[in-house]
């Protein structure tokens, strides 16, 4: 089979992260694959690893300026001729896939990163057509979207194919904990409790801030740490934040690094992941603080309780009590944070590992492509066990 990968994200953190492995893998289980995506480092470490790619930036038509997206379409079109699926790895670059599906007649399979309303899912799968299949990130997001997309994208076309990580590559950089921890001045004995997470309203840090302040009565030692930097567009919400935070004299005291590329040395140097995000598709910062070995307390957050699988791990959004207490007997207690740990890394190993996936993907796409055969009547279509 020759699998064609969209991608809009240049980077090799949140939805690249799975697409490197898929890739990866699928290629070496003997079948071709090709990838588009922007400049950056993710099209620079495929090529690397021998996977064929292309860079642009998939736009969408625009009526204003049609040869923009017509000269990208014709060009992926020559590229990819060959391909025999479709795989859109973000809907956002789907409307892009629909029309490079009918030009190219092949299946498009659009997995979706985020949770959409009516008007967008008329708009993206009305308008263009529904996709051969559509793939949510966890049963959590398929529970709240499925309604919505209801009329527009036929259930038996829906399923669920979770996102995670290649615990050999991700996880494994434990010796560089130190380091970070140096160039910040923490000491041995100082706790770091810490998130993830660009600068969105969505994502509560006012609670982290407040659950850190709340936390230093009592324990003296602890420090927060936020990784993650402002949003284009959202510039004052990250003006309100660092304001509370200089407000409570907590410069000192709850570290921001800004936005990270490399997020694993940073998730090491933490010893407490905490989420205060009140909505997760799937909580991809979650799931890469505990492939790194790091108990995860938060809010339920959507997915987030369906990542951690521990009940006593997440409490109701917007409950910042309760948060701070889960927190407090943890940091009672060093053993069972290591436990914790040790439990978390094994889920992720045993529930989201993206190795795990490539079977599920393989066997997605020699489905589609047998009625896609059958749907044609085409003697020359592929061999779905090529």
């Amino acid at each position: 089979m020759n699998i064609l990968f969209l991608t809009n994200n240049p980077n090799l953190g949140s939805t690249a992260r799975a697409l490197l492995t898929w890739a990866e893998e699928i290629q070496r289980e003997g079948h071709e694959v090709r990838v588009v995506c922007p400049t950056g480092r993710l099209s620079q470490t495929l090529t690397a690893k021998g996977i064929a790619t292309l860079n642009s930036s998939l736009p969408w038509f625009d009526r204003r300026r049609p040869w923009a997206a017509a000269g990208a379409q014709a060009r992926v079109a020559v590229w990819g001729k060959n391909a025999d699926i479709i795989h859109c790895n973000e809907h956002n670059v789907y409307p892009f896939g629909a029309l490079l599906g009918r030009l190219i007649r092949k299946p498009v399979v659009c997995h979706v990163r985020f949770d959409i309303d009516r008007k967008l899912a008329d708009w993206m799968f009305g308008s263009y057509g529904a996709p051969a299949a559509l793939l949510w990130t966890s049963l959590n997001q398929q529970k709240r979207c499925a309604p919505i997309v209801k009329g527009v994208v036929p259930s038996d076309r829906q399923r669920v194919v979770r996102l995670g990580l290649d615990l050999r590559d991700f996880g494994r950089r434990a010796s560089e904990r130190e380091l970070l921890r140096s160039q910040h001045d923490i000491g041995s004995e100082t706790l770091v409790v810490g998130t993830a997470s660009a600068f969105r309203p969505v994502k509560r840090l006012e609670d982290f801030v407040e659950i850190i302040r709340q936390l230093r009565c009592r324990y003296p030692h602890v420090v927060g740490m936020i990784a993650g930097g402002a949003v284009p567009g959202l510039e004052d919400y990250w003006k309100q934040i660092n304001a509370m935070i200089t407000s409570l004299n907590a410069d000192a005291w709850i570290l921001r690094t800004g936005h990270v590329d490399d997020i694993e040395p940073v998730l090491q140097s933490m010893d407490i992941f905490v989420s205060t995000s009140e909505l997760e598709t799937f909580g991809n910062s979650v799931c890469e603080a505990m492939a790194c070995g790091k108990p995860v307390v938060g809010y339920e957050g959507g997915s987030v309780a369906e990542v951690v699988g521990d009940p006593r791990q997440v409490v109701a959004n917007g409950d910042i009590d309760e948060l701070t207490e889960r927190l407090a007997r943890m940091l009672e207690d060093r053993l069972a944070l290591e436990e914790v740990g040790r439990r978390g890394r094994e889920r992720v190993a045993t529930k989201f590992n993206s190795v795990a996936r490539v079977p599920e993907l393989l066997s997605l796409y020699r489905t589609l492509l047998r009625q896609d055969c059958r749907g044609s009547n085409n003697s020359s279509c592929s061999d779905p066990e090529a």
